[in-house]
């Protein structure tokens, strides 16, 4: 599946030598962004070591935080703004509200904030398979809170992923404590296992860590799973019967092999194909899962891929290039929830974006509902116009008028409402 669209890097830029400390700008700086008329709180936390300066960008709004290009100025900081907005000159020199601007209709508001109430902790959970990094957001001076652990989505196999470290900073924001741990690389598990199931293990794992912390009131804690996170957390959900909430994003209700010809097939769809193509295509996926299956031989498939191989149809499916290929599908197709789904007795709440052609909420949302028999309560949400990563692109509106990447509408005051409802939790 493809990644959730929060983009970033990883960079500390060298400045000039004392730049930073003598105009005073490290710390926190918070704000707005504003686009001709279109408005996005903004966050800058600038960093200095030695003669180095580094910056971290946030948009609390689109749960999007990233490592950002930076350079010092005599009074103030050059970022390198997300969205191709380029870099920006920010004067800090004077106290109080700072302002930025473009010809284009960029500007900037700043002033200075106090440090974030809250702590990020590097530690490890004790797992069979030996110690797994693990990163904590706890926020400070508190007790007895709620808890959430994170299973993201395919590309998010390092904790410091965007994709769950952003959604960290907003749960504890909310004064509820998030966990989040690597994830070991696919097929280091023993010889045949799924790694959805060792994912799912390690979850467990990762849940009763954080019941376990001093500070974390082990009856509130969560389950989150983005996208691929999903299938293992539904699995870990279903054998957990004191699992406080289930928080579901883009997930699937199908096996990997079937969710991947629901994607095949919406995407086809979309494009306007006939309906002869989308058969010729699934003959193809067919082909393709025997193959990893075992249940045919590989030059059939080889011979199958080459013939799609720059066609119209082959946008649309994996050519691989040699057996080693197909080894995620080999271990992962036939992973399936269906057993675990009437077993969850948590309260849960899934959210899709109705133009997810990855995980298309058509097809996975009735099939969540109907299997989750047992659950506390079943909350499904679909946000129009949004993509798998629960995303509205930038750009014109009806009216056009360009407008801010957002997180789809609704989508967070909806997400903070059943926080509340079914844990206390409250913004920080």
């Amino acid at each position: 599946m493809r990644m959730i669209h929060i983009l970033a890097a990883a960079l500390a830029l060298a400045a000039p030598a004392g730049a930073a400390a003598r105009d005073g700008i490290a710390g926190r700086w918070i704000g707005e962004a504003w686009l001709r008329e279109d408005r996005m709180p903004i966050e800058l936390q600038l960093r200095q070591s030695g003669d180095s300066l580094s910056a971290e960008l946030m948009l609390p709004e689109m749960i999007w935080r990233s490592q950002v290009e930076a350079a010092a100025l005599p009074d103030g900081v050059e970022v390198s703004l997300p969205f191709g907005l380029g870099p920006i000159p920010l004067d800090l020199s004077e106290p109080g509200h700072v302002l930025a601007s473009r010809p284009d209709g960029l500007r900037i508001t700043l002033r200075r904030a106090p440090d974030r109430p809250y702590s990020v902790e590097e530690m490890t959970v004790p797992t069979p398979a030996g110690p797994l990094a693990a990163t904590l957001y706890l926020p400070s001076d508190a007790q007895n809170l709620p808890g959430i652990v994170l299973a993201g989505g395919a590309l998010a196999e390092s904790r410091h992923h965007r994709s769950v470290a952003a959604w960290c900073h907003h749960f504890v924001r909310r004064r509820i404590a998030c966990l989040v741990a690597d994830r070991r690389p696919d097929g280091s598990g023993p010889a045949g296992t799924s790694d959805l199931d060792r994912d799912a293990r390690e979850l467990a794992l990762a849940i009763r860590f954080l019941r376990d912390h001093d500070s974390v009131d082990g009856g509130r804690v969560g389950l989150a799973g983005f996208s691929r996170g999903g299938w293992a957390a539904l699995r870990a959900a279903g054998e957990d019967r004191s699992l406080a909430f289930l928080l579901l994003v883009a997930a699937p209700a199908l096996s990997p092999a079937a969710t991947e010809w629901r994607s095949i097939r919406a995407r086809m769809e979309a494009a306007g194909r006939t309906a002869d193509e989308i058969a010729q295509a699934r003959l193809y996926h067919d082909l393709y899962f025997d193959v990893a299956a075992g249940r045919r031989s590989w030059p059939l498939l080889d011979r199958a891929a080459r013939a799609v191989e720059g066609t119209e149809l082959g946008e649309f499916l994996d050519q691989p290039l040699e057996p080693a290929h197909l080894d995620f599908w080999r271990r992962n197709a036939a992973f399936d929830n269906a057993a675990d789904l009437p077993r969850i007795a948590a309260p849960v709440l899934a959210l899709w974006g109705a133009a997810d052609l990855v995980v298309p909420p058509g097809t996975h949302e009735p099939l969540l509902r109907a299997g989750l028999r047992a659950a506390g309560s079943v909350d499904t949400l679909v946000f129009a116009n949004a993509d798998h990563s629960l995303e509205v692109q930038p750009g014109a509106d009806a009216l056009g008028v360009w407008r801010w990447p957002s997180r789809a509408p609704r989508l967070l005051p909806a997400l903070d409402e059943w926080l509340v409802a079914h844990l206390g939790a409250s913004d920080d």
